[in-house]
């Protein structure tokens, strides 16, 4: 029975987290407001225990952040969050794009080519916010082919983060052709094997991405 009890927990905790991912992803649950257990707890009519236990999950991502008698703040980036964020972007990405380059064997580079014609495609119809779901698609499937998980989790990590403000920065002030070419730039250099391009290539991108980002997000006040 206790066995039973403690899977049913465990249960219950992971989908108050995902629950409350989504919601803050959504906007439901507004970046930058004030919440509290006792508020989220009746928002999803359940106790404040799995509310408690998914928030530390959050805390964790940098999701949120719990201020000791006051309330949890949902995660909003500012400029120095998002320096340092791209500073370990930069590091990993150049990396997989260089070692991937490096591959004397062939790979299967299919993947990413569908995805920058499917990029074309969102651009035609307007949809901005999947156009930006294609470009984490595309930086996850660079970082999935170094076969380093570790890459692969630290990313997807810090995407988590960077999507609280990224979809907003990005259809304000993303050059979406620009971004296209950027992609296609880094992809010919892999299928090339040149690995100091395709270094050189992903950090022009990643440079202008955090360039388009930062003109929306709030600097750090003192």
């Amino acid at each position: 029975m206790p066995k039973l009890y403690k899977r049913r927990k465990r249960l219950l905790s992971d989908e108050v987290y995902e629950k409350l991912k989504k919601y803050i992803f959504l906007g439901k649950i507004k970046v930058g407001e004030l919440e509290t257990e006792r508020g989220l707890a009746e928002r999803f009519n359940m106790s404040r225990t799995p509310i408690r236990e998914a928030i530390l999950r959050l805390e964790k991502e940098g999701l949120v952040t719990v201020i000791p008698r006051e309330g949890i703040l949902i995660g909003s980036l500012n400029r120095f969050d998002l320096k340092e964020i791209f500073e370990i972007r930069r590091l990993l990405e150049n990396f997989s794009a260089e070692k991937l380059a490096r591959i004397k064997s062939d790979l299967d580079l299919n993947k990413l080519e569908k995805i920058i014609i499917n990029s074309r495609k969102k651009i035609i119809k307007k949809n901005y916010v999947g156009f930006v779901d294609l470009d984490r698609e595309f930086h996850s499937t660079i970082a999935n082919l170094t076969k380093n998980r570790y890459i692969l989790r630290f990313l997807e990590d810090i995407r988590d983060v960077m999507n609280l403000s990224g979809i907003k920065a990005l259809t304000k002030s993303w050059d979406y052709e620009q971004v296209i070419k950027e992609h296609t730039d880094i992809l010919d250099a892999i299928k090339k094997k040149d690995p100091i391009s395709a270094k050189k290539a992903m950090d022009r991108h990643l440079i202008n991405t955090f360039k388009a980002m930062i003109k929306i997000l709030p600097k750090v006040e003192g």
